[in-house]
């Protein structure tokens, strides 16, 4: 059995997120059917996360098995990409070792948050950030966003909290950058609570608007209630930056 890694970067509009389910457009089925029918074989594929619909990916990680390869692996990115539709490319593969796993070696993942904060939406790109046409005060923003730097519970900002062992997360990094019109959030840590990024987000967004004071955020990190944090923005801004091992 052989296993390869591999990188593809999609556009997560008309995507219900990466798993597969029946009846329903996901990366990983569309990802899953292209592959076999390139290879003419079964597959067994993986992925690094599990992207929600509407999320996309600059950089998605994913390992799979198959018996054999004919394909030189200097052209087989390309080769995919004519099985692949548009809104997903493949641009890397290597071959690996079976101890090389996209979920179980993750070190850290990095995320993006994209919002453009003007009067009027750009129509050609709105499926790709949140729009927010009213006054934002960023700097009250970023003084707030430390508050979530380091080791907590972060099941104030999750849905489903009862989906895993452990609230504890430990967030690396967070940093704005501003560019071209457009206001980006980058988040690094050891691994995101489902929803945890998007209702941070709501919750940084109801700072920014006066609606909650900054010195706020470690109450309800300390109070484990998803009812005192903000809501959840909408997965349109939301991009997987890259994953590291």
């Amino acid at each position: 059995m052989l296993r390869y890694h591999l990188k593809i970067k999609f556009c997560g509009t008309y995507f219900s997120g990466w798993l597969k389910q029946p009846q329903l457009r996901t990366v990983e089925g569309v990802l899953l059917e292209s592959l076999e029918s390139l290879l003419k074989q079964k597959v067994k594929l993986v992925g690094c996360s599990r992207t929600d619909a509407g999320v996309h990916a600059l950089e998605y990680q994913v390992h799979f098995d198959v018996e054999k390869n004919t394909i030189p692996l200097d052209v087989f990115p390309q080769v995919l990409n004519q099985k692949l539709p548009s809104d997903i490319v493949s641009f890397f593969i290597a071959p690996v070792d079976k101890n090389f796993h996209v979920i179980q070696n993750v070190k850290n993942k990095t995320y993006r948050y994209v919002i453009k904060n003007e009067k009027f939406k750009d129509p050609f790109e709105q499926d790709r950030y949140w729009h927010i046409p009213f006054f934002l005060d960023w700097g009250l923003i970023q003084e707030a966003s430390l508050s979530f730097v380091g080791k907590h519970d972060f099941k104030s900002f999750c849905c489903e909290p009862d989906r895993v062992k452990t609230h504890i997360r430990h967030v690396l990094s967070l940093k704005w950058f501003y560019s071209c019109g457009y206001w980006m959030m980058e988040i690094t840590a050891n691994g995101f609570l489902y929803n945890m990024i998007r209702i941070i987000m709501g919750t940084l967004i109801d700072v920014g608007r006066g609606h909650k004071k900054k010195e706020s955020i470690l109450n309800i990190l300390q109070a484990r209630d998803r009812r005192l944090a903000g809501p959840t923005a909408p997965a349109r801004g939301l991009y997987l930056l890259r994953t590291t091992f």
